[in-house]
């Protein structure tokens, strides 16, 4: 299921999907400010990061920090319709769902979370 926001006009009582053609800093998504950027090569991710939107022809890799257990929630999507990502958490021995990578392959998303010392887990 993909992720749309919807900009809904009282004046002409009519709804627009805004992400189809625009991508909103600190976009309210399930009643929750998010912050949302898009990348073009492989990236880090920062602690004020919450939405990754990929887009490589090719493959890319998005490393995530060091898990602390903090509860962020990262949701890394795929908008390429030929390229992959790769989520690394191998930073000083982190893993993902007691693995090291994940792939998101295109059009495909995953949402994980900083849960325990050097562990994200997929939701």
């Amino acid at each position: 299921m993909a992720t749309r926001a919807l900009l809904y006009s009282t004046a002409t009582n009519t709804a627009t999907n805004v992400l189809s053609t625009l991508i909103i800093p600190g976009l309210i998504i399930q009643g929750q400010r998010s912050n949302v950027c898009s990348k073009t090569i492989s990236y880090t991710v920062a602690s004020t990061d919450d939405i990754i939107l990929c887009n490589n022809a090719t493959s890319m890799t998005i490393t995530l920090p060091v898990a602390s257990a903090t509860g962020h929630v990262v949701q890394v999507k795929n908008i390429n319709a030929t390229g992959s990502v790769i989520v690394d958490a191998n930073v000083n021995g982190g893993t993902i769902d007691s693995e090291i990578i994940q792939t998101v392959s295109s059009w495909e998303n995953m949402s994980i979370i900083d849960g325990a010392s050097l562990k994200w887990y997929i939701l």
